[in-house]
């Protein structure tokens, strides 16, 4: 498994209105070839990652956007990403992609406020009555319903 895309938004918390958006394709160095199952699950095709940049060069575009944010923290379902996105910046021996931002699992979080048990991401925005946006396991789009779900337990 590697990293191939990366999708972020950003949330004035404030307003809980999303601000900004990052997304990037990963060119996979290990495995250049996606897997069916890869393709399947992601909807992210050959073409997406063969004309992509490495997870380095990918960093050094998202270390300015990130600079714009300069209180950021960054939250995912799980803690799954963070550490997939440490294994690929060994094996590309550079920083992590979100380097020097704090990372919250924000699937505790939500068991916790809510107390029940943790539930998938797709299972979590449903039971919530959100409306689900875009295909499941894409990173800007799993990115936009966890901001959705951070938006409603702030909300």
């Amino acid at each position: 498994m590697e990293t191939i895309e990366i999708g972020l938004v950003v949330i004035d918390l404030e307003t809980l209105e999303i601000i900004d958006e990052f997304q990037r394709f990963v060119r996979p160095q290990i495995n250049p070839t996606l897997s069916d199952f890869c393709t399947k699950l992601t909807s992210i095709q050959q073409a997406n990652v063969d004309g992509a940049r490495t997870y380095r060069e990918v960093g050094e575009e998202l270390r300015p956007f990130a600079t714009r944010y300069p209180n950021a923290a960054w939250m995912s379902w799980g803690d799954y990403d963070a550490r997939q996105l440490e294994r690929d910046a060994g094996l590309a021996g550079c920083p992590s992609l979100l380097d020097g931002l704090p990372h919250f699992n924000a699937r505790k979080w939500h068991a916790g406020l809510y107390d029940n048990r943790p539930k998938s991401l797709k299972q979590t925005v449903e039971s919530m009555d959100i409306v689900w946006q875009g295909t499941y396991h894409r990173g800007i789009d799993d990115a936009r319903n966890v901001a959705s779900i951070i938006k409603e337990m702030l909300g």
